[in-house]
Parts: C-alpha cells; structure tokens; sequence
C-alpha cells in the first residue's frame, strides 16, 4: 500500500513531517516525524514516529495550503509499505529502498 511523507508547515515552531499511511480504511493511519529526524529517516536510519489523528485520503497525494489558516503540505518522499494497523502509539520505522518497514 501506498505510504506518503509530506512536510507540513505551520509556522517554525510547529513545523512537522506527516506520515500518511494507506489502509483498507477510508481514511489514512497518520503518524508524526520530528523534522530533527527526517534526514535520519531518508538515509535509512530507524526513527520513532508518533501517532496522529487520521487524515482523509486526499492528503495521500495533497500538495499547497491547508483550509482555516492550518499551513501548508509538500510531499517529500512516496513509497510503499506492507505494515498492519492498528499499532502502538509510538512505533519504530526504517526507510530500504522504496518501502517503509516496521522495525520490532
């Protein structure tokens, strides 16, 4: 399924990467990277992600400003993942190749 990193910008303070993640659900598992560790995550290295509240399905592939003053998204990287939720709030993930991978 299809996994999606996208740099959310409110202001300095709260700048953020959003996970979105595609499930079978109609709306997509959404966990938060500490923008400190997204170059961590694109050179492969394991990061501890935080769960988020769901996102609708658009944002899978949304780019530009957000509704209601909320900032703006830019994906920064796409790819795949085979990982099942529901998990834990706080789960560990590893960027190889293409995919995103749970790691134990």
């Amino acid at each position: 399924m299809k996994v999606t990193l996208s740099l959310h910008c409110i202001n300095r303070n709260e700048d953020h990467i959003d996970i979105f993640f595609e499930t079978e659900s109609d709306r997509l598992t959404t966990y938060e990277l500490n923008l400190v560790d997204r170059d961590k995550f694109l050179s492969g290295e394991i990061v501890q992600i935080k769960e988020k509240e769901s996102h609708r399905k658009i944002y899978l592939d949304y780019s530009g400003e957000i509704s209601q003053g909320r900032g703006e998204i830019l994906p920064i990287w796409k790819g795949e993942h085979k990982i099942s939720f529901p998990l834990t709030e706080i789960i560990s993930i590893q960027k190889k190749d293409s995919e995103i991978i749970l790691v134990q």
